[in-house]
């Protein structure tokens, strides 16, 4: 078997037949990509995962300034909760859900931002 230190590409795509997410995994390896299969509901835990893993998340990493590349989702539905020290933000895209933790003021901010979104796409002040 080929070791490969590095993944230099992953790509993925839905197997109708097989009912799951290939990931393709390619790296400097001569033994050529790597095929893995994932059931539906192992594509969340997988994505929280990375995300832990790879430091983006979590209070104790700084806010990045700048730009930040994003590929925009469209949503299957969104919902709002509250709990003790805030609300919680919940999306869901297919099969895969995420609730995101949100404080007072980032829950006031996104309540503000929202409503200046719906009155300037509707033509009636945000007030």
């Amino acid at each position: 078997m080929a070791k490969s230190r590095f993944v230099r590409s992953v790509s993925g795509e839905w197997d109708p037949v097989l009912g799951r997410v290939c990931l393709r995994f390619e790296g400097d390896a001569v033994g050529g990509p790597r095929d893995f299969f994932l059931a539906p509901e192992d594509v969340q835990p997988l994505v929280l995962l990375l995300l832990m893993l790879s430091g983006k998340v979590g209070v104790r990493r700084p806010p990045v300034s700048g730009e930040v590349q994003v590929v925009p989702l469209h949503l299957d539905s969104v919902g709002l909760g509250e709990i003790e020290d805030g609300v919680v933000l919940r999306v869901v895209i297919g099969e895969t859900a995420l609730a995101f933790a949100l404080s007072p003021g980032m829950s006031r901010d996104l309540g503000r931002a929202l409503m200046t979104l719906s009155a300037s796409a509707s033509g009636e002040p945000a007030n």
